[in-house]
C-alpha cells in the first residue's frame, strides 16, 4: 500500500516531480530539507531498474544521499536501482 499526505488539497509530490520515467520505481516519501527536499524511491520489481526523473521545476543541483540526506554521489538520469532496492535522491531548488 502506499499512501501520501495531502497539505491544503495539494499533493506536495505532484508539486515537485513531474513524472518518474521508470516502470517499477515508485516514491514512497518526500522529506521537506533545508533548500529543498529528498525523494526516496523505491524499485519494486525484481529486475535492476534504471531511474529517470523529469522535475516541473528546474532543480540547482541533485545527487543521491544515505538515509540521512548526506551526499554520497551525482545524480543522473538512467541510475541504476537494483530491484528492490532503495534510493534517496536530494534535489536543491534554485
Amino acid at each position: 500500500m502506499i499512501s501520501r499526505v495531502i497539505i491544503n488539497n495539494k499533493d506536495p509530490f505532484e508539486t515537485k516531480v513531474e513524472e518518474i520515467m521508470s516502470n517499477n520505481i515508485i516514491c514512497i516519501s518526500l522529506i521537506p530539507a533545508d533548500k529543498g527536499y529528498l525523494i526516496r524511491l523505491y524499485n519494486s520489481g525484481g529486475t535492476p531498474e534504471p531511474l529517470s526523473l523529469i522535475f516541473k521545476d528546474n532543480p540547482r543541483e541533485i545527487w543521491f544521499t544515505d538515509f540521512d540526506g548526506n551526499r554520497l554521489e551525482t545524480y543522473e538520469n538512467e541510475t541504476v536501482i537494483p530491484a528492490y532496492g532503495i534510493r534517496t535522491v536530494r534535489v536543491i531548488k534554485q
